[in-house]
């Protein structure tokens, strides 16, 4: 109990006698927890009690729930403990507790689903603490960034001599930097130079034209990436020999012991007038094996995973005169029709779905998963997972096999790379997003430049790929396709939502209703046109 006390005390909090009661039938494991999420109501009260507890229920339970969702089966009981503590210690919250109930029983049945597959783990969902944002915090965030890609390049061979910026003589040598891209420019002889920032200093790096195997691969240089250079020179310009990203390598690729597949579908617009439901449904029947020959629903039947990787719905407002284009103008029956469609499914496959740009969560980076005041109906789906975006989980997870590590993101900054990056541009990377996915992965990161997505900034990056998935799914291009980049997988999906005046307009042909299937044990992509 001492140290539950300190605990609040470090934080600046006093714990009255009957405050003190709740906590001494709390878990231990959910103590540092609480300090947190009582923290983050930043109220001005400092003195806590049973009456506090009362006063900030709501927002406590929402945290608590948030917290449930990554947590594991042990945090799991803590939290739903605590939940039904608070109820039974005359906290006079009489109208939440049949609300607290009818939640606990649901998370009884979520759990004994999860008990009894035991086959997926939530390893990365993001619910970042809401806070007044300060310049302190981007520097933090790119400091962050750059000395965790700094670890990565330094096991590089190529790197001789390497050093800090502030360390380079006056006078020319060999040397190695590791930096960030603080500016690239294009001389007038067409000759590259950038400047690389470190957390010592700055230096000015030449590219040279004539150099062309180096000189085509810095087109690809964005500001904000983190690279190492070799080269010659002094502390005031180095002529780079080459330079090289932080590539990811997955090493280890997933196995499972089991012959299983997993499903991958986006962009559904719910609420569109040019929403594809029937082909959905008809997709739903599939997986339930009610549709399509004996070899069709032997395929089927394998799928035990569907992950839904953003805008479920077309949201209200995301554009000028949406409200035009919409057959479901109230948000909430927009979830409300999806929860209809997803509910359908049966219930041994697992549904892992994640937000985008068009859902009722904040647009920054890590979006949170979807909020209860707007999707409600989705959160009684017993099978189905709420996920932040990005997300990482594993599946097919078994005692011998470590499974497939599945990393889902909307795919929100693609827009930007596909039009602002001259190769890719050229490449006709808007038909091709899965040249945009190869792009970033080599730069380890999902969003390297800074105004390429919005984002929230923290100490710990989640658009930062620390660990190679064996699986990156992604959306929003409403576009199929299927590639790999250092045996990872990469998947972007098509969508259900028929061409828009908008991609009329800019001449954008979306593919409809492709929904890849990989068989987990032999890693084969079957790719199914529900439009047929």
């Amino acid at each position: 109990m001492k140290e539950t006390i300190l605990n609040f005390l470090r934080n600046g909090f006093l714990i009255k006698s009957d405050m003190l009661n709740v906590l001494n039938q709390t878990d231990d494991i959910l103590i540092l927890d609480l300090v947190e999420i009582i923290k983050a109501l930043e109220t001005k009260e400092k003195i806590l009690s049973k009456d506090f507890l009362m006063t900030h229920f709501d927002r406590i339970n929402i945290s608590l729930k948030n917290l449930e969702r990554s947590a594991d089966n042990t945090k799991k009981i803590a939290i739903q403990n605590f939940i039904s503590l608070l109820s039974m210690n005359n906290l006079h919250i009489k109208p939440k507790e049949l609300e607290i109930k009818k939640e606990l029983k649901e998370k009884e049945s979520i759990l004994k689903t999860a008990s009894k597959l035991k086959t997926f783990k939530v390893v990365k969902n993001w619910n970042l603490p809401t806070k007044k944002i300060e310049v302190q915090d981007f520097v933090n965030y790119f400091r962050s960034r750059y000395n965790i890609l700094k670890g990565f390049l330094q096991e590089n061979t190529s790197l001789t001599n390497l050093t800090s910026i502030n360390k380079i003589s006056k006078l020319k040598q060999s040397v190695s930097i590791i930096g960030l891209v603080f500016d690239k420019k294009t001389t007038k002889n067409k000759n590259i130079i950038l400047q690389v920032e470190d957390i010592t200093g700055k230096v000015s790096v030449l590219i040279h034209k004539n150099k062309e195997e180096v000189y085509e691969k810095a087109k690809e240089l964005v500001p904000d990436e983190i690279i190492a250079v070799t080269g010659t020179g002094n502390s005031e310009i180095i002529f780079a020999n080459d330079f090289f990203y932080p590539d990811i390598m997955n090493s280890l690729p997933g196995k499972v012991e089991k012959e299983e597949s997993a499903a991958f579908i986006a962009d559904l617009h719910i609420g569109s007038l040019k929403f594809l439901e029937e082909p959905l449904l008809k997709f739903i029947k599939w997986l339930n094996c009610e549709l399509g020959d004996e070899q069709q629903r032997e395929m089927a039947k394998k799928v035990k995973y569907l992950f839904v990787v953003g805008d479920v719905v077309d949201g209200i407002g995301i554009y000028p005169g949406q409200e035009d284009e919409l057959i479901i103008k109230d948000i909430r029956e927009q979830y409300a029709k999806a929860a209809e469609l997803l509910s359908k499914i049966r219930k041994d496959i697992i549904i892992f779905l994640c937000p985008g740009n068009h859902d009722a969560v904040r647009i920054a980076e890590p979006q949170p998963f979807l909020d209860k005041r707007f999707a409600e109906a989705l959160q009684d789906i017993d099978n189905l997972i709420l996920l932040s975006n990005p997300a990482t989980v594993t599946i097919g997870n078994s005692n011998s096999c470590k499974g497939f590590s599945v990393l889902m993101y909307h795919g929100y900054s693609f827009d930007h790379y596909a039009g602002d990056i001259e190769h890719l541009r050229l490449s006709g990377a808007f038909k091709k997003p899965d040249l945009i996915v190869q792009f970033l992965l080599k730069k380890r990161h999902l969003a390297p430049m800074h105004t390429s997505t919005l984002y929230f900034p923290s100490e710990i990056d989640p658009l930062l790929l620390t660990e190679a998935p064996d699986i990156l799914v992604s959306a929003h291009m409403h576009k199929s396709a299927i590639s790999s980049h250092n045996k990872i997988t990469t998947i972007c999906c098509s969508c259900w939502q028929s061409k828009t005046a908008f991609q009329e307009k800019v001449g954008h042909e979306p593919d409809t209703c492709k929904v890849p299937i990989m068989n987990l044990k032999t890693n084969k992509i079957n790719i199914i046109d529900f439009n047929e």
